[in-house]
C-alpha cells in the first residue's frame, strides 16, 4: 500500500491530513485531523500516518502519558492497525510467494522499513504465539519468520 492510499483512506474516514513542521512527534492526531511531519521520508510518513488511522479507529483521549497502562495499551491497539494495514498476515504471505528470502527484501516488496517489519513480525508473535495458519499457509514466527505453503 502506498502513501497516496492510506491519503485516501484517511479520507474515507473523514480524517483530514496535513504535513507539518512538527518537532517531538513524527505524527499526531486530534479530533479528526492528523499531523504528519513533512520532513520525514515517504516510507516513514507513510507508517506514521498508518498508526495515525490506527489512532482515529482504536483511541480515545489523549494518550502521549506513557505511563498510564491504557494508554499503552491504547497505542499498542493503533499500532497493530498499522502494521495491519502495512504489512500483515497476507502481506507477508504475499512477499514470501514473490520469492522475498529475507528480512530487506521482504520490506522493500512490502514498501516499509526492515524496523517497522521487524516490529509487526514482533507484534504478531505475541498476538498469535509462534505460528498463525492463513489460508493455505502457516506463518510461523519462532526461531524465525519461516512461511509454508501447506499440503
Amino acid at each position: 500500500m502506498n502513501y497516496d492510499t492510506l491519503l485516501n483512506i484517511a479520507e474515507e474516514e473523514n480524517l483530514v491530513v496535513k504535513e507539518v513542521d512538527l518537532h517531538l512527534y513524527d505524527g499526531l492526531i486530534r479530533n479528526n485531523k492528523i499531523a504528519i511531519r513533512k520532513t520525514l521520508p515517504v516510507r516513514e510518513k507513510k507508517q506514521t500516518l498508518a498508526e495515525e488511522i490506527g489512532h482515529a479507529r482504536t483511541s480515545a483521549g489523549d494518550i502521549i502519558d506513557y505511563r498510564n497502562p491504557n494508554n499503552r495499551k491504547q497505542e499498542m491497539d493503533a499500532r497493530l492497525v498499522g502494521y495491519n494495514l502495512l504489512v500483515g498476515i497476507d502481506g507477508i504471505i504475499s512477499a514470501y510467494t514473490a520469492g522475498c528470502c529475507n528480512m530487506y527484501e521482504m520490506a522493500e516488496f512490502l514498501g516499509v522499513t526492515e524496523k517497522y517489519l521487524g516490529d509487526a513480525i514482533d507484534r504478531y508473535r505475541s498476538k498469535y504465539g509462534i505460528y498463525v495458519s492463513h489460508g493455505d499457509y502457516c506463518v510461523i514466527f519462532e526461531p524465525s519468520l519461516v512461511v509454508m505453503k501447506m499440503l
